[in-house]
């Protein structure tokens, strides 16, 4: 038994959090998959030769132009838990190169860039975009239908509040929107109980961040809660 996620570190960096998850039996995590839409699973997988500065993005890169998260979707679990979050989905727009789209993350903008290959940009919640999202959620409502009872929505929103009083000078409200979308969607499809929810002032900014300060970088007491809510899920379902 163990964890796949898709989503961004809101999730992933509990999993290394020993002192309140251990990360060995039940909570490993089996794969990572990270800044891949869900616009971008309905299109055809592609080779496409990038530099990248860290290996990690290049992994990114790689499962997203292959589709590979799509693949996994049409897959079952076993024993394993799909944790989610969307956080990635609702900031990142998608690129079209010449027929080749993928996710438009700031580190594959720069690599074809550099490998100088012409693009257009799909703007994240523009018709098109959406009309590839739609096709892309339908995906996930599939894999749930198929696997209920161990697929784990990590329902978090945005925050520009910070820990130390302050407020980011970032407007959270139209990403907020869409991630209600979204959850609104999946929701019809997923078990309650695995459900994850968080109150506001939990999800708060953590100025100390190891990742720096930003809109979706929470403190101490969301990853405790966190991991609560997977025990919990874990123990109920065992």
């Amino acid at each position: 038994m163990g964890f796949y996620i898709y989503g961004g570190c809101a999730t992933r960096d509990v999993f290394s959090m020993d002192s309140i998850l251990p990360s060995d039996g039940v909570f490993s995590v089996r794969k990572y998959f990270s800044r891949t839409v869900p616009a971008s699973l309905c299109h055809d997988p592609y080779l496409l030769d990038l530099d990248f500065e860290k290996d990690f993005h290049k992994r990114l890169f790689l499962d997203d132009s292959g589709k590979s998260f799509r693949d996994f979707l049409m897959s079952d679990l076993g024993d394993d838990f799909l944790i989610l979050d969307f956080v990635s989905a609702v900031r990142f727009s998608l690129y079209d190169a010449s027929g080749m789209v993928g996710t438009l993350t700031p580190q594959n903008k720069t690599a074809l860039i550099k490998k100088k290959i012409k693009y257009k940009s799909v703007p994240c919640w523009s018709e098109d975009y959406l009309r590839f999202h739609s096709i892309g959620m339908n995906y996930f409502s599939d894999f749930i239908v198929r696997n209920r009872d161990k697929v784990i929505l990590n329902k978090i929103y945005f925050s520009n509040v910070c820990s130390d009083g302050s407020v980011l000078d970032s407007s959270v409200d139209k990403y907020n929107l869409r991630l209600n979308e979204i959850y609104d969607f999946l929701e019809i499809y997923l078990n309650p109980s695995l459900v994850i929810s968080f109150d506001s002032d939990v999800l708060v900014c953590d100025v100390d961040h190891k990742w720096g300060k930003d809109m979706f970088h929470y403190g101490f007491e969301y990853y405790a809660a966190l991991a609560e809510g997977l025990k919990g899920v874990v123990s109920r379902t065992m």
